[in-house]
Formats: structure tokens, sequence, C-alpha cells
């Protein structure tokens, strides 16, 4: 299979090569005509971007729940916001500012103008109307369809290439569009910063009114705990000489009063009522002091949380920052001639060898010396070609020097089909050449069969003498073959004229093995 291949490879080289230079031709050309008219430079910005604690704890959490990385969605949402037109509007405002108010502009090309023709064209149809866009729009449509956001991959690193015409212009859009990056984020963070402080001071002042009330509580609850300290003792003393009075009473109690009973019971009731009152107050300063403990302990988180955040302010406030500024490119990204023009000849030459694969395994004829032996079997001789042909023009015109290794091989090759189909022997008489080719094909070809011969019978001074190399019209169909009785016959078949199923009948027609017939892929 792979000679196969190879000999097809040989046969179809000139259209291969063609086909691939061909295709390099134009390639170059169309480079050569690129670079000078509309060269395209690319320039990269390198910007880091620090992920947050809230998006390292997400990562933190998120990791190992799915099959995606946590890291990859928290890079494309800063890479979808870098391609928005909310940036890429800044990145305009701040080209505008260094340019004072107006970017250069180069005439439009003609490519510019097909591809303009053909939106216009295309919304047309599509919409039945166009709006053309403004100025400024087309700047930023430009400046978003010229960005390209790639990620290093394991890391927070963003590349931002910007591709133009123009290699300054190119450097400074990636450097505003970085830049306005940056001050889109810091915006954005410095609103919800302020925000968050104007909350949390709100807290911080709600949390310090109510500790002002419930301290102002506990200097109540203090002051009326002092008023009736005396009464409290009192009340408790006097409820103890109330007791022993009862006591006493208890033993003698048919010489006490009604009277004297009753205000006994009153003050024994008003002493009870002092300490109950008294013990409410307690209760009511430890729920007070429990409250104030509670209050300030708010208070002191809500301080903490002021100052962690203004320190962390100032760390993610550089959250995103340039590493590495672009710079004006020397040489232009697109288009690269040498590659394109190697790429080019690579594919010229496999789409050349498409048609030839197809016509191997769809078309039925013979091409190869596989094809030929698949056909006739074993009366298939070697493949003819040019390189034999002009060895065997050499070796006839310098009888005395010694065959080259491809030459005798054939020669050799030659020899056994005759030894195994031709009874055993060489023909004593003639040999007819033929083919399907011109007469110059058969004629080149009668000069190969006579060079082999004389390469394998060398003494040609001994009888019987070498056979006669006779060459024959060619053979345009099986038909008009001519077939001596006796006499055997090589057939010329060149690649791609001859159907295998024609050869493979013309190979049976002698009848016999004193006639054979050998047949011979010329390339």
């Amino acid at each position: 299979m792979l000679n196969h291949y190879s000999e097809l490879l040989r046969q179809y080289r000139r259209m291969i090569v063609i086909g691939a230079l061909g295709a390099a031709a134009m390639a170059l050309a169309l480079s050569l005509l690129l670079q000078s008219a509309m060269p395209i430079y690319k320039s990269r910005v390198t910007v880091n971007m620090q992920p947050s604690e809230e998006a390292l704890m997400f990562n933190k959490g998120f990791m190992g729940v799915s099959q995606f990385n946590p890291a990859t969605i928290i890079v494309q949402t800063h890479i979808e916001r870098i391609l928005s037109r909310e940036v890429a509007e800044r990145a305009i405002d701040i080209l505008l500012e260094e340019a004072g108010g107006a970017l250069p502009e180069s005439a439009p090309g003609a490519l510019d103008r097909f591809k303009a023709s053909v939106w216009r064209n295309w919304a047309r149809l599509n919409y039945g109307y166009f709006i053309p866009a403004n100025a400024r729009t087309r700047m930023v449509n430009e400046l978003i369809s010229a960005t390209e956001v790639e990620v290093v991959e394991g890391s927070y690193i963003l590349l931002i290439e910007i591709s133009h015409d123009n290699p300054e212009l190119a450097a400074r859009a990636a450097n505003a569009l970085a830049q306005a990056y940056i001050d889109t984020a810091s915006r954005d963070f410095r609103d919800q910063a302020e925000a968050f402080d104007a909350t949390l001071a709100q807290m911080q002042t709600d949390q310090q009114d109510l500790l002002a009330d419930l301290q102002r509580r506990r200097r109540e609850l203090d002051g009326d705990a002092d008023q009736r300290g005396s009464d409290s003792v009192r009340a408790i003393l006097l409820g103890r000489r109330d007791v022993a009075e009862q006591a006493l009473l208890a033993s003698a109690r048919a010489g006490v009063s009604a009277e004297r009973s009753a205000a006994l019971q009153s003050a024994l009731d008003a002493a009870e009522a002092a300490l109950a009152r008294h013990a409410e107050t307690e209760a009511e300063i430890d729920r007070t002091d429990q409250q104030i403990r509670q209050a300030q302990a708010a208070l002191s988180q809500l301080q903490e949380r002021a100052v962690s955040a203004a320190l962390s302010r100032q760390v993610r406030m550089e959250q995103v920052r340039v590493v590495s500024a672009a710079r004006a490119p020397l040489y232009p990204a697109f288009p690269k001639t040498l590659v394109n023009t190697v790429v080019a000849a690579v594919a010229g030459a496999v789409l050349t060898l498409v048609p030839v694969m197809a016509l191997d395994v769809l078309d039925g004829r013979v091409r190869t010396s596989d094809d030929l032996r698949r056909a006739v079997g074993t009366r298939a001789l070697p493949n003819v070609t040019g390189r034999l042909i002009a060895q065997a023009r050499r070796s006839l015109a310098r009888p005395g020097r010694p065959a080259p290794a491809a030459l005798h091989g054939f020669a050799q090759e030659l020899g056994r089909q005759f030894l195994i189909d031709g009874a055993g022997r060489w023909p004593d008489r003639r040999i007819h050449v033929t083919g399907f080719g011109t007469r110059e094909e058969i004629a080149r070809l009668a000069r190969l069969i006579e060079a082999a011969v004389k390469i394998s019978v060398p003494s040609a001074s001994e009888q019987p003498p070498l056979p006669r190399i006779v060459a024959l019209p060619p053979v345009a169909q099986l038909d008009h073959w001519p077939n001596g009785h006796g006499t055997a016959t090589i057939i010329g078949v060149t690649a791609g004229r001859v159907e295998a199923e024609e050869l493979a009948r013309l190979a049976k027609r002698d009848g016999g093995t004193a006639a054979p017939v050998f047949l011979a892929v010329q390339t």
C-alpha cells in the first residue's frame, strides 16, 4: 500500500508542485499587498486583577463543588467588563483628552468601503432600513471589535490587546482601555464604599443614641435606688420588729386589741411592698446594664468594621493595576509573509492531493504497479519510470559499462517472468512491444526491454541469438491487439488510461504459455 501511494505521488508530483507553488505565489502576493496597504499592528498591556476577600472566600467555598474553575468565572467577569461599552466610551474620552479633542483618522481604503457597503446592504435586506452611526459610536464599535482579552492560565493576570493599522494609536488605545477599566472599577467601588460608609455611619449613630438612652435610664434607676435605700432598710427593720411583736403577741392573743393587730399588719404589708419595689428596681438595673453592655459591644463591632473597611479600601483601590504598559510595536502582527506562504504551499499541496485520492478510490483505471498486479496477477512487470528509460538509453549507448541497480533489478524481474510464464526459457525469435500510449512511449519501452534482455543474457555471441525487440503500433483497444503465434508480447500501460477489467481480459488472451502477455505501467 505504501508503494502504491508513493507511485501515485510520483505520477502527480508535477500537479502537486504546481498547486503548492500556485497557492504559495498567491499567498505571497496577497501578503505583500496587505503588508503595504493595510498592515495590522497589535499592542498589549498587562493588567493584574487582585481578587477581593469576598472573591477568595467564594473560591474557597466553590472549589471541589463544581467542575468549573471559580477563578475562571471571576476573571471572565472582569473580561466582560473590559469589553463593555461603558469602559470603551471612557477609553475614547481618555484618547480624545490625550489627543486634544480629535483622533488621527486615515481615509477609508477599498476594503473598508467594501465592508461598509456590505453592512449597509445587509442591514437593508434584513431590517428594511439602515441607520448610519455617528463618529463617537463608530469609534466605540471599532475599539470593541479591535480588543482581545486573554487570561494567563492559573493566575489573575489579563492581557489586553488592541489591533490597529497605526502602531502608536494601538499602544495608546491599549493603555487607555486599561486606564478606563481601572477608572470604572475604582468609581464603582468608590460608590459602593460611600454607600457602605453612609449605612455604617447611620448604624453607628443609631447605636450611640440607643446607648445614650440606656445610660440615662441607668442613672435614673440609680437615683431611685438611693432615695429608697433608707426606707427599705427601715421597712426591713420594722418588719423584723413586727415579726418579733407578732411572736410576743401570739403568746398573749387575748390581750391584744383589734386596732393594734391591724396596725401591725399594715406595717408589715408596707415593708413587704417596699422590699418588692426594691427587688423590681434591682432587676431593672440588671436588665439595663445588660442592654448597655450589648449596645457597647455592638458599637465596638461597628467601629472595628469601619476601621477594617477603611484599611481594606486602600487595598481594594489597587485591585486592578497595570503591570506592563503597552508600547508601539515595531513589526506588524499581520500579515506574516513567510508563514502565510509556507502554510499556503502546504494547503495547496494537500488540496491538490484530494482529487488524486478521489480518482484512486472511485476510478477503476490502472495507475500503479499494485493496481496492475491486482488486475493481471503475475503477468505484471515492475513500474516503468522515466529514470529507468534514461538508464536504458545510456546502457545501450555504452554497452561495456555495468548497469545501474534499478535497471539491473528490472532485467532480473523480466527474466524471472519469462522463466515462470514463458516455458522456462527466453524467446528465441522476437519479443513484441506495444502499448496503449503513443508511438514514442512504445519506442522508449522497447529500448528498455532491449537493454534488460542484454543485461539478462550477456553472451550475445552464443547460440541461440538474443530475441529481437519489435515495436508494434499502439493498441487502442482489445480487438486491435495483434497476437503473433508463439511470440511473447509486452504491453505498456500508461497510468490512468486503461481500465483494470480490460487488462485482466487482455492478460488471458494468449491461451497458453508459448506466447505470454506481460504488462507494465508507464509513468
